[in-house]
């Protein structure tokens, strides 16, 4: 589904351009182009190989653009916002976390929370609580993972500690939702006082703690919400695509009775929901919660940059002070990368080679023995035409902890229940808020609306 686009003259001015043009702009003037204006030099790239040789082979070279990342610099440098030695000295403390220990520790905290959520919304409806809900489950597992304090599902009272005026979770979705704001501020408003940094350099600074505590609990916790929020929305649309996943959560509980396991383990089971895993990447690459990813050259640089349709290599050199975009939404969107790319169809993930699966085309013989062998790894796309979590040594370091929330919290809640879209609600205006609006969330993608979905038990 593609809208008319903005006007030629706006279209690079609007926020979210590049979700609401779906990759129109590259279809007019080429996988790689340069917007020239008085204030900047800007260079849009929408080809696979170019986009991993910025992240990888040229990483070096294509740095962070502090423009940018300033708004999770909020009240620190962190991992995700830092370049060169001070990245690395970043990733050495933070990534050793992101093992199978943290990851037991989300899915299991992940069920309980759903289970909570679960009866308050058969209790009371989900109404227009779909967002406020699945925001203040992901903060408790950002919450509990991060500080080993663990609350229930509920931002009230009981979860408030004392001398304190907002719980933890009401704390960080305040935050989330006043961050615009927030980044007007000027820096000396917000700085800390009184603070007094450790010497030495083999731990952090309490300015680097809270740089990064910022980045895990509320950037880390919004992209892993919004993906989940929109994944409830297209499944309450797409029935087909929720009765196969319904049938394989039945499937792996049924063989987890079978060995007299009543919960469902991250280690025994988390493999099996293939058809599940593949939903959760085929949703983010149609809704892009993470729409570009931006870098900049600090001195003249050459990019090297591939064309998709002939194999063809050119060097190209960028002024100094040239911003590089990478769109991921046109990556995403590009049928070379993959075919009738605005059919939402998981099986694509399911096969050998997934850029070659055409959801309107009956499936090869091969890629039918794939699908049936359930042995191809997930994902295993080529390489840059799925950005989702970028690519290289700077993808995401969350990005196994949010499959773990997200194939945990759906295998719970589609165990009894399904997702509908409330009586009077259309599913086509509902089609059209996904695929042609973006929201208004500083740091990510979100749906435009407060769609009213509902929690309905299952007939079993």
């Amino acid at each position: 589904m593609k809208g008319k686009g903005w006007p030629k003259w706006a279209r690079f001015m609007i926020k979210d351009w590049y979700y609401e043009d779906k990759g129109r702009a590259h279809d007019e003037f080429g996988e790689v182009f340069l917007v020239v204006s008085p204030g900047d030099l800007v260079c849009y790239v929408a080809a696979a190989k170019t986009a991993m040789n910025i992240t990888s082979s040229q990483r070096k070279v294509f740095l962070k653009m502090r423009e940018k990342t300033k708004m999770l610099d909020l009240f620190g440098p962190s991992v995700a916002t830092t370049n060169g030695d001070a990245w690395r000295f970043h990733l050495r403390i933070t990534l050793p976390p992101f093992g199978d220990a943290l990851r037991q520790l989300v899915w299991v905290e992940t069920r309980r929370q759903a289970s909570m959520l679960a009866k308050a919304w058969t209790k009371n409806g989900v109404g227009q609580q779909l967002k406020h809900g699945i925001y203040l489950l992901t903060v408790n597992v950002a919450s509990l993972a991060n500080f080993g304090r663990r609350g229930d599902w509920t931002d009230g009272p009981e979860n408030t500690p004392p001398n304190h005026k907002l719980s933890l979770a009401a704390a960080i979705t305040l935050l989330n939702d006043y961050l615009g704001q927030i980044l007007l501020m000027p820096k000396w408003l917000l700085a800390a006082q009184g603070v007094t940094e450790p010497d030495g350099r083999t731990g952090f600074t309490n300015k680097e703690i809270k740089g990064n505590l910022f980045l895990f609990l509320a950037a880390g916790y919004e992209t892993t919400a919004n993906s989940m929020l929109s994944s409830c929305i297209f499944l309450a649309l797409h029935g087909d695509i929720q009765d196969r996943i319904i049938e394989e959560v039945d499937c792996v509980h049924h063989q987890a009775i079978e060995v007299s396991r009543v919960e469902l383990s991250y280690t025994d089971d988390m493999p099996k929901f293939r058809y599940l895993t593949s939903f959760m990447y085929e949703s983010l690459r149609v809704f892009t919660i993470v729409q570009s990813i931006t870098r900049k050259v600090y001195e003249p640089q050459n990019l090297l940059v591939h064309d998709s349709s002939t194999g063809e290599t050119r060097n190209v050199q960028l002024p100094a002070g040239t911003a590089v975009i990478i769109n991921n939404v046109a990556l995403h969107f590009l049928p070379l990368n993959w075919p009738s790319p605005h059919v939402l169809e998981p099986r694509r993930w399911l096969v050998s080679e997934p850029n070659t699966f055409d959801p309107l085309e009956k499936p090869t013989a091969a890629q039918e023995a794939d699908m049936a062998a359930g042995t191809t790894p997930i994902p295993n796309h080529e390489r840059g035409t799925f950005m989702a979590f970028n690519e290289g040594l700077r993808a995401c370091l969350g990005r196994i902890f949010a499959k773990a929330e997200f194939v945990a919290f759906f295998a719970h809640m589609l165990r009894d229940h399904r997702f509908e879209l409330d009586e009077d609600v259309s599913p086509a205006d509902v089609e059209r808020i996904m695929r042609l609006r973006s929201g208004g969330s500083v740091v990510t993608l979100t749906p435009s609306e407060n769609v009213r979905v509902r929690l309905v038990p299952r007939k079993k």
